[in-house]
């Protein structure tokens, strides 16, 4: 998916929690703050279970906001105004997802999994909405296509090929039909995911 992982983006959980605890999380939420810790370290004592979900949501709509900027520019697409705003896309997903799938694959309680469960379908829409987003990839299809008067270095050239390939190979050019399917088939593959990594923890915490 986008950037190698990508991707895995009223809620049950924000259901059960309430809107008031949601706004709260996400105004004085540490994840969606810079680190200001010794080498961007997370601030562990300041994060909460209930940040989690909030900031991801948060992280998600921003990085929705990123693409559709990149989609809205109506200049001829170029690897300046198209690859690198996508390659730069998603920063804050990317830093929010290290900090809650690292934490909750190694020791995550029955609450922390159950918003990885919750998320798992999230994660897999979003994702399926850039990957099957046809005016994005037509973007990005224009520059590979006229990647040979770009003049692009080697990085350059295997980040634009990489990207194209990507698209291709996770759907991109598929009719809406088949996409739809695929993205079922998406969300259920991550639910599965999540149920196994769950599965997995919880044997191992039982382990004696």
């Amino acid at each position: 998916r986008l950037l190698i992982m990508l991707l895995f983006f009223v809620l049950v959980f924000a259901g059960c929690t309430g809107q008031n605890m949601e706004s709260s999380a996400n105004g004085d939420n540490p994840l969606l703050a810079e680190f200001d810790t010794p080498f961007q370290v997370p601030p562990f004592d300041k994060i909460e279970i209930a940040h989690y979900l909030p900031a991801m949501k948060t992280a998600m709509e921003e990085h929705k906001k990123e693409i559709e900027a990149i989609v809205a520019n109506t200049e001829a697409p170029t690897f300046k105004n198209t690859m690198e705003p996508l390659l730069n896309s998603g920063a804050l997903l990317g830093k929010v997802s290290a900090v809650f799938y690292s934490q909750s694959s190694i020791k995550g309680n029955d609450e922390m999994l159950a918003v990885r469960a919750e998320l798992a379908p999230l994660m897999s829409a979003h994702g399926d909405e850039i990957q099957f987003n046809d005016k994005l990839f037509e973007r990005v299809k224009t520059v590979y296509e006229n990647r040979e008067n770009e003049e692009l270095n080697e990085e350059q050239l295997f980040l634009l090929e990489s990207q194209y390939k990507g698209f291709v190979r996770n759907g991109a050019n598929l009719d809406a039909e088949q996409k739809k399917e695929m993205g079922k088939i998406n969300s259920e593959l991550a639910v599965l995911r999540a149920k196994f990594s769950s599965n997995l923890l919880a044997e191992n915490r039982s382990f004696k």
